[in-house]
C-alpha cells in the first residue's frame, strides 16, 4: 500500500522530493525548511555552505548560528524540536557520519520521522495520480486508520505549509514565482519571440507554452496549458499553445525547423506520435493560425541555453496588456478552469 506523505516525512529531511526554487524565489518554510537546513549544513541565518564543506562536515559540527528574519523566527517557534533534533545528530554513532554517507543519513532521517511523528499536525494523502505515475497501483492509505494512529493529526485541507503561501488574489506573476517550476526556457523563449519581432500576443504565447510542464501536468501539456488560459489571453495564442504540442513533432522546411535531436536520444530512432497527434497535425497544418503554433516550436527549440539568464520582470508589462488577470484572482474567479489553478494552489488537499 502506498505511504501517506507527512508533512515532515523522512524524503523531505533528506532534501530529494524537495520543491526546488523556481525563477529564483526560494521556498523552504516553517520547520521543514529548518530541518532541512540542519540536515544540508545550512544555517538560520541564511548562509549555505559551499557544497564541498557541506558534504565534509560532521553532523556533530551543525550548530545555528544567530539569526535574524525568518531564520531567527523560525528558529525562536521551534526551539525545543530543533534541540531535540541537534540532540539526536550528537549521539556518538551518529556523529562520526559523514554528509555524503547515503545510508547512514536515511537511518538518521528515519529516525527522525520517528521521533516527531507525535508532532505532526497533517497527513498529506496523494492524489490517485501521483501515485500512479510512481507505478503504484495499490490502495490509497486509510485516512482514517491515519489519524486513529496520530490522533492529534488531520487531512490536509488548507495551504501546504511545506509550500510559500500563496496571495489571497494570485496573479500569473505570482504563479510563476511561487509555483511553477524552473522557467528559465520559457524565459528564453519569450525572449527570443521578442528578437523576432513577433506580436506581443505570440510572445506571450512562447511565454506560457509550457507551464502546464513546469505547473501541473506532463504529458500532453500543450493542451493542459491551452486550456489553463483560455479565459485570459486571445484565442489565437489558445489555439497556438495547444498547436505547439503536435507541432513539435513535425519539421518545417519553410521555417528551419528540423525535428529535435533531443526527441531522438529521449524517445528513441522508432518512436511515431500516437494517432490523435497524427490526427491533430492533418488539421493543424491548414489552419489559418499554423504558422503562429510553429513560430512556438521555432523559438521552443533555441531556448536551452544554460548560459543566458532572462528575468519574469521583463515580460511584465507584455503580462499586462495581454493577459487578462481576474480582480478575484486566478483559481477563484468562477471560471471554467478555475479549479485547475487552485489544484497548483493546493497540490494535497485532500478533498
Amino acid at each position: 500500500m502506498s505511504k501517506p506523505a507527512r508533512v515532515m516525512r523522512h524524503d523531505l529531511l533528506r532534501g530529494g522530493d524537495l520543491p526546488r526554487p523556481s525563477c529564483g524565489v526560494p521556498i523552504r518554510r516553517g520547520l521543514v525548511g529548518m530541518i532541512t537546513k540542519i540536515v544540508e549544513g545550512q544555517f538560520a541565518s541564511g548562509k549555505t555552505a559551499p557544497t564541498s564543506q557541506r558534504q565534509s562536515r560532521r553532523v556533530n559540527e551543525v550548530r545555528l548560528s544567530p539569526g535574524t528574519g525568518d531564520g531567527a523566527v523560525m528558529a525562536k517557534e521551534h526551539a525545543s524540536t530543533v534541540g531535540n533534533l541537534l540532540s539526536f545528530a550528537r549521539r556518538p554513532r551518529i556523529e562520526e557520519t559523514r554528509m555524503d554517507d547515503t545510508i547512514s543519513l536515511s537511518q538518521r532521517a528515519d529516525a527522525l520521522e520517528a521521533k516527531m511523528a507525535r508532532e505532526l499536525d497533517y497527513i498529506v494523502i496523494k492524489s490517485r495520480l501521483y501515485s500512479m505515475a510512481e507505478g503504484d497501483m495499490s490502495p490509497a492509505p486509510n485516512a482514517g486508520a491515519l489519524m486513529k494512529d496520530n490522533p492529534s493529526a488531520r487531512v490536509l485541507m488548507g495551504d501546504d505549509p511545506r509550500l510559500p503561501p500563496m496571495p489571497e488574489r494570485p496573479t500569473l506573476m505570482d504563479f510563476f514565482k511561487y509555483r511553477f517550476g524552473p522557467c528559465m526556457h520559457l524565459l528564453q523563449s519569450a525572449r527570443h519571440a521578442v528578437k523576432a519581432d513577433l506580436p506581443e500576443k505570440m510572445v506571450l504565447a512562447c511565454l506560457l507554452h509550457d507551464i502546464s510542464t513546469i505547473g501541473f501536468i506532463r504529458g500532453d501539456h500543450g493542451y493542459w496549458g491551452a486550456q489553463l488560459v483560455e479565459p485570459y489571453v486571445d484565442e489565437e495564442v489558445t489555439w497556438a499553445i495547444r498547436a505547439h504540442q503536435v507541432l513539435r513533432f513535425y519539421p518545417d522546411e519553410s521555417v528551419g525547423y528540423e525535428y529535435p535531436q533531443s526527441y531522438i536520444t529521449s524517445f528513441g530512432q522508432e518512436y511515431r506520435p500516437d494517432p490523435y497527434i497524427e490526427e491533430d497535425y492533418k488539421r493543424m497544418r491548414n489552419h489559418k493560425w499554423y504558422m503562429s503554433g510553429r513560430q512556438i516550436t521555432v523559438h521552443d527549440v533555441y531556448s536551452f541555453d544554460p548560459n543566458v539568464h532572462v528575468e519574469l520582470e521583463e515580460f511584465t508589462d507584455i503580462i499586462g496588456r495581454n493577459f487578462s488577470q481576474p480582480e478575484q484572482g486566478l483559481g477563484f474567479d468562477n471560471s471554467p478552469i478555475a479549479h485547475m489553478w487552485r489544484a497548483m494552489i493546493r497540490p494535497a488537499k485532500y478533498l
